[in-house]
């Protein structure tokens, strides 16, 4: 018995470093953001569905601006261009990125501030990641990414 549960957790521990081997090999590169799972929340809420034409405008304009341009340039040596976005004004960022197993740190440069994200699929073509708050899971939080190749 003792065996069974020495060799389960060999192959847990093998997985484990194989998987953050894996997602440290496949995630440099620029990846497009496709589909942010918060955008339907906002649209589908009943404080949307009741708000004045002014506030639907401005989210309509939020929304147009995280999907055309909210994108990660993630490099082999560990660092990371991306727009974000700060009072609707689209703001370029640097900083450094850590793959831990399965979870992503990004930390700036320029302030002190720091994001976590839950890798929950990564290949080739495709990257999803679930935003973590207090190194939790945030419900209803998926970002899904398409490459895009490089010239």
């Amino acid at each position: 018995m003792k065996k069974d549960f020495l060799l389960l957790i060999a192959l847990f521990f093998t997985f484990s470093v194989q998987s953050s081997a894996q997602n440290k090999e496949l995630l440099p590169g620029k990846w497009d953001l496709i589909y942010f799972s918060a955008i339907d929340k906002i649209e589908s809420s009943v404080a949307m569905q009741m708000a004045d034409s002014a506030t639907h405008d401005q989210f309509q304009k939020s929304k147009q601006m995280i999907l055309d341009d909210f994108f990660y340039n993630f490099y082999a040596n560990g660092t990371i261009k991306y727009n974000d976005i700060s009072n609707l004004e689209l703001v370029s960022r640097e900083a450094i990125w850590t793959v831990d197993e399965n979870i992503l740190t990004i930390t700036e440069f320029k302030r002190p501030y720091e994001r976590q994200a839950k890798i929950i699929n990564l290949s080739e073509r495709f990257l999803e990641l679930s935003l973590m708050i207090d190194g939790e899971v945030s419900p209803g939080s998926l970002l899904r990414f398409k490459r895009i190749k490089s010239d």
